[in-house]
């Protein structure tokens, strides 16, 4: 939770706003209160969007559908206005963190706290369900954890079932790795969506890591079509009804009904004493230190959203997580900026993570990375260049706290700062990830790796026009950069084609080896009608990667 910023509404609708509870690819989200009193979180459309004659139909279609839905462990809306300018949802205030923050903050959850968040999930599915509608991203942000019981949250992409999509089929809706395949692949999910999604979130609850995590966005949605997902460290008791949650063929998934019947036989018995808590020991405890209602300056100490971060440096060079063709590179005298106690020895044992990592042999460089602490302890780039190898392996809680270790060695380091934002990211913590983006650019305004990781988080908030300008800083100070690509997302996305076309050749031309500048300039030519060269330029692309492999 946060102040309120210069240029933050005030007021919306009846309700006086009092704080900044966070930011999604729809709007911002604050605290707000009734002329009552009454706390309410209150989502308000980004301008550009607001602007924009199809978004205010979804949304219309979004307000209507929320409405709809009622359940003991679901956000009720309580107030709308979808016709107003800009358009906004309030619903009922959660006073707790998400799913996601305390996975982050704690580690996982035990067994019977899994058990009863299966059984709120699955209930809080019913009621979205029985409104014929679907979730379609069911992930640990969109969990709240209230003294009573989980809260399912952000019914911002779900659509009624029956009537006309609003979204382009080619356009993937949702958080990647929490979706089913079915979604992955850029069809319309059913019901057996989110029981899919419903089996990543408990098996992400239980390991502090997602089933199908990958480094490279490309090699997880492969996961999460083709691969079995990795349950180690899935209690036994739990690991069937996961199993049968993440069925590659939607036929295959269980019903709610049946996932019910599933928690009533699994699950512990509620202790007799009464009234029950619902949380058992120790996650109640930390529940409840995060329950304190806000004060009338809508500032509590411990209220919703997530817990400070230490910023904290992460990864080693490139500006996206290592995929296959990945290479890591030091920049020069940074190993020797970070901490001058690191020994010749670690050194060596770091440069063998970095290369280990750029093979894809995650687990390898795990080892070669915690050999490079063991012998310097404080070696700050050893510490970040270990988050690498935990993240890539879904291991997220774990590459948090190596970041910390690093950031506290190093705090005045950029790249820690901007590696930070690579692990929120791949939480799906987009606005916390733009936070750290943002410090790594002031800290060293002439990389523009941080210009374009920022960038990038602020297009997943729908931040357009932030956007643009992060990458233009980018390509400023790079005009080789990848960010012309993404430059070219971000004009497209604000109806500027023009524009977005000069930016997606500029990448063919700065980069004419690259098979995805190629593959986006095929994309966008045939979105805009030019299907023959659209054509021409897709060839490329699949030549190209070939050509690669």
């Amino acid at each position: 939770m946060e102040p309120l910023a210069e240029g933050d509404p005030g007021q919306v609708g009846v309700y006086r706003l009092q704080a900044r509870l966070g930011a999604g690819g729809m709007g911002r989200v604050f605290l707000g209160r009734s002329p009552a009193g009454r706390a309410v979180a209150v989502k308000v459309v980004h301008p550009e969007l607001a602007r924009d004659p199809e978004f205010r139909a979804r949304f219309r279609r979004e307000v209507q559908a929320a409405q709809a839905v009622s359940g003991a462990f679901t956000a009720p809306v309580v107030a709308a206005g979808p016709d107003e300018d800009p358009p906004w949802l309030a619903t009922a205030f959660v006073p707790g963190p998400s799913l996601g923050d305390v996975v982050a903050e704690a580690g996982p959850l035990s067994g019977e706290a899994v058990w009863r968040l299966a059984g709120g999930l699955v209930e809080a599915l019913q009621a979205v369900h029985a409104c014929g509608l679907v979730h379609r991203d069911l992930k640990p942000r969109n969990v709240l954890l209230a003294a009573d019981g989980p809260r399912v949250i952000d019914f911002g992409i779900a659509r009624a079932m029956e009537g006309t999509t609003l979204t382009a089929g080619s356009v993937i809706i949702g958080t990647p790795v929490f979706m089913a395949p079915e979604q992955a692949r850029g069809g319309l999910p059913g019901t057996a969506g989110d029981v899919f999604s419903l089996g990543s979130v408990l098996a992400y609850a239980a390991t502090g890591r997602a089933p199908f995590a990958a480094a490279d966005p490309v090699a997880m949605i492969y996961r999460i079509v083709h691969d079995e997902p990795d349950l180690s460290g899935v209690a036994p008791s739990l690991r069937d009804l996961v199993t049968r949650c993440l069925a590659k063929d939607p036929a295959g998934r269980p019903s709610l009904d049946a996932l019910l019947e599933a928690v009533v036989a699994g699950s512990a018995p509620y202790p007799a004493a009464a009234p029950p808590g619902f949380w058992p020991d120790p996650l109640a405890r930390m529940v409840a230190a995060r329950q304190d209602a806000p004060r009338a300056d809508g500032l509590s100490g411990t209220g919703p959203g997530p817990a400070p971060h230490p910023t904290a440096p992460g990864f080693p060079e490139p500006a996206s997580l290592p995929g296959p063709e990945t290479t890591w590179t030091i920049r020069p005298g940074l190993r020797g900026s970070l901490h001058p106690g690191a020994a010749a020895g670690a050194a060596v044992h770091a440069e063998a993570g970095d290369r280990l990592c750029g093979e894809g042999r995650y687990a390898e460089a795990e080892s070669a990375y915690r050999a490079a602490i063991a012998a310097a302890p404080d070696f700050a780039y050893a510490h970040a260049g270990l988050a690498v190898p935990l993240c890539a392996m879904g291991r997220y809680a774990e590459a948090d706290t190596a970041c910390r270790v690093a950031i506290q060695l190093a705090p005045a380091s950029a790249i820690g700062h901007r590696n930070l934002g690579y692990v929120l990211a791949g939480q799906g913590r987009h606005d916390d990830a733009t936070k750290a983006y943002a410090e790594a650019t002031r800290l060293d305004p002439d990389d523009p790796a941080g210009y374009s990781s920022l960038g990038d988080a602020l297009c997943e908030l729908g931040r357009y026009p932030e956007a643009e300008h992060a990458y233009r800083q980018a390509l400023s100070r790079d005009p080789r950069s990848a960010a012309y690509s993404s430059l070219g997302d971000v004009l497209f996305e604000m109806n500027r084609d023009d524009e977005a076309e000069a930016a997606y050749r500029q990448a063919v031309r700065a980069a004419p080896s690259d098979p995805d500048s190629h593959h986006k300039l095929g994309e966008f030519l045939q979105a805009t009608g030019r299907r023959k060269e659209a054509a021409s330029q897709l060839r490329e692309a699949r030549r190209l990667k070939a050509a690669r492999t």
